[in-house]
C-alpha cells in the first residue's frame, strides 16, 4: 500500500480585482487621452460635413443637367442663401422641372421659369443645408465675374445649354460659376474648404 506523501500541496495563486486607486488611475488616463484626441475628432467631423455638402452639390447639378438633356426639357436649380431649416447653418438649393401634364407649355429656360408661371413647374428635390446634417457649413455662390450671389437660378436646357438668372434677368452662362463650401465655427476657425465649379456646359466638377 503506497504511503501518502507528506509534502505540502502548492497553494493556488491568489486572484484579486483592481483596487480603487488603480481604477481611478486608468480612468484619469482615458480622460486625458479623450481630451487630447477630441480636437482631432471634431476637425475630422467638420471636414466630413464639408465633403458631404460639396458632393451633394455636384450630384444635384449633374442630375439636373442629365434630366434636362434626357427629357429635352428645361430643369432649373434655385439657390437661396437665407433659405432652409437654419439648424446651425442656412441655405436651400431646389430643383424644379415642368409638370408632366404640361410639357407642351415648357418652352425653354428663358420662358418656362419666368415670374408668374409657377403652375407649370414642380419641385423635384431639394438640398437643405440647415437640416442639421451640415453644422457650421457655409455655402456661397459666385457668378462668372466672381461676385457672390445670395439668390440665383441656373437652368439647364434640353440641348445642353446653361442659363443663369439674377434679379429676374436670365442670360446664357458666359463663363464658369462656383459654389464654395467652408466649415466655420463661432470662433472663426476654418477647416477644410471645397469648391464646386459649373462651366457653361453644366458639367459640374469638384475642385481639388
Amino acid at each position: 500500500m503506497p504511503i501518502a506523501s507528506n509534502r505540502p500541496r502548492p497553494r493556488r495563486a491568489v486572484q484579486r480585482g483592481f483596487t480603487l486607486a488603480e481604477m481611478l488611475a486608468v480612468l484619469a488616463m482615458i480622460s486625458i487621452l479623450a481630451v487630447a484626441a477630441s480636437p482631432v475628432f471634431v476637425a475630422m467631423m467638420r471636414d466630413r460635413r464639408v465633403n458631404r455638402a460639396a458632393f451633394q452639390l455636384v450630384d444635384m447639378v449633374r442630375t439636373a443637367r442629365m434630366r434636362a438633356i434626357g427629357r429635352n426639357l428645361p430643369v432649373q436649380l434655385t439657390w437661396d442663401a437665407a433659405g432652409g431649416g437654419h439648424t446651425l447653418a442656412s441655405g436651400l438649393l431646389t430643383m424644379n422641372e415642368p409638370v408632366v401634364g404640361l410639357f407642351s407649355n415648357a418652352s425653354s429656360c428663358l420662358g418656362t421659369y419666368v415670374a408668374g408661371s409657377p403652375s407649370i413647374v414642380q419641385e423635384v428635390t431639394r438640398f437643405d443645408v440647415g437640416n442639421g446634417l451640415y453644422e457650421n457649413a457655409v455655402l456661397k455662390f459666385f457668378d462668372n465675374a466672381g461676385v457672390e450671389r445670395p439668390q440665383v437660378s441656373l437652368c439647364f436646357s434640353g440641348r445642353g445649354g446653361t442659363y443663369m438668372t439674377v434679379g429676374g434677368v436670365a442670360a446664357r452662362l458666359a463663363g464658369p460659376v462656383m459654389f464654395s463650401v467652408d466649415n466655420i465655427t463661432a470662433s472663426n476657425v476654418v477647416g477644410l474648404k471645397r469648391k464646386v465649379f459649373i462651366p457653361p456646359n453644366g458639367a459640374a466638377r469638384l475642385g481639388l
